[in-house]
């Protein structure tokens, strides 16, 4: 125990120090999106649980639920409520994996949201992901740091 408060204490002077120092805030930052389409995301996240839930992720909610220990950060995992649903005989396994699938899709589109109603003054540069940047991305981004 004591040795945890002199961590604590110690970390605390670290991060004073460190947060007291001014640090010059860049005025105009570098923002770079790279983004797939929200389609393939869409997709994507599907495939996802489908692929979690035949490599046993039931099993491992259930194991959770046994042992009682689901924080409310936990909670919030992407499908866990909904497989704790089925686990509880609340609701079956496809109406769970449906509706997992479904909440997953609207973080994505809550995600998509946030991001285009961000206001940035400079260079917003949104690049469609593919499996390398396009040419004229990468001189932006070299033109940009090169200021």
């Amino acid at each position: 125990m004591i040795n945890r408060l002199a961590f604590c204490l110690e970390y605390n002077d670290i991060m004073e120090n460190h947060y007291s120092e001014k640090t010059p805030v860049t005025s105009n930052p570098l923002v770079i999106q790279v983004v797939k389409p929200k389609r393939d995301l869409y997709e994507l996240a599907e495939t996802r649980f489908h692929k979690m839930i035949e490599e046993g992720a039931l099993d491992e909610v259930k194991k959770l639920h046994e042992s009682k220990k689901i924080s409310k950060t936990l909670y919030k995992a992407h499908g866990l409520p909904e497989l704790l649903a089925c686990i509880r005989n609340k609701m079956s396994l496809e109406d769970a994996v449906y509706d997992g699938i479904h909440n997953t899709k609207r973080y994505i589109k809550r995600q998509f949201t946030w991001w285009n109603n961000q206001k940035f003054s400079n260079l917003n540069l949104r690049i469609n992901y593919k499996k390398s940047f396009p040419k004229d991305s990468i001189e932006n981004i070299s033109i940009y740091l090169n200021k």
